[in-house]
């Protein structure tokens, strides 16, 4: 099985946003849903883990939270990876920044 991590714990801020750049719209949905949208819809995966922080996690729990595990980020992208791992049940775990949503 491939699980995939999906990095959203960010804050926006080195884009110069003042909230999480993955909450942006495009095309009358968030970055991160187009993305999940994406990749969920690949059928690639047999475990999808996104990252959020403190401010975002309501929102990506009600979101994604059915069809993938939620997972309090860290201060850093390395820490929220390491907190997702921790939960990674597949033999090969790709893993992606969520900012990019036209992933193929």
């Amino acid at each position: 099985m491939v699980s995939l991590i999906i990095t959203c714990a960010g804050n926006g801020a080195r884009a110069g946003f003042k909230n999480n750049k993955l909450l942006e719209n495009i095309d009358g949905i968030t970055v991160v849903e187009k993305t999940f949208k994406t990749c969920f819809n690949s059928g690639l995966f047999g475990q999808i883990i996104l990252t959020a922080n403190d401010d975002d996690y309501s929102f990506f729990n009600e979101k994604f939270g059915d069809k993938a595990t939620i997972v309090k980020g860290g201060n850093t992208r390395f820490l929220s990876i390491k907190n997702a791992l921790s939960l990674v049940n597949g033999e090969v775990v790709l893993i992606h920044d969520g900012a990019r949503p036209f992933v193929t």
